[in-house]
């Protein structure tokens, strides 16, 4: 018996799909490829940003004039709003129209940008 090639999707799992439902789920999943990977793409990028300021943290805490233990908390408030934006936002995106509530939370990401760029010291 000839080995199946694996499906892209799963890896080395073909054993438990049959022949058939392979040769659908393959049709499928190539148009939606490139929808995969930029999603793959943006979750990476957006949970890596959590954690940006880690290495840092020396030069945060030297330019605010907070101590170590202060500046610690940095990382977890970071981490603590992904999981309540996660928790929170994220269903709202399938009870709202995507359109406006993307267009929203551009304006408030873009408003409050611009609230922190005129409170900072040059």
């Amino acid at each position: 018996m000839a080995a199946l090639p694996p499906f892209p999707l799963l890896g080395n799992v073909t054993f438990l799909i049959s022949p058939q439902d392979k040769q659908i789920m393959n049709a499928k999943a190539d148009p939606l490829r490139w929808r995969v990977f930029a999603m793959a793409v943006t979750t990476a990028i957006t949970i890596a940003n959590v954690y940006y300021c880690q290495p840092i943290l020396s030069k945060i805490s030297d330019t605010l004039g907070a101590t170590d233990a202060q500046i610690g908390n940095l990382p977890v408030l970071t981490q603590v709003g992904v999981g309540m934006g996660l928790l929170f936002l994220a269903p709202l995106g399938d009870m709202l129209d995507r359109k406006s509530w993307s267009s929203a939370l551009s304006f408030f990401s873009y408003a409050h940008c611009s609230a922190c760029r005129s409170q900072t010291r040059c």
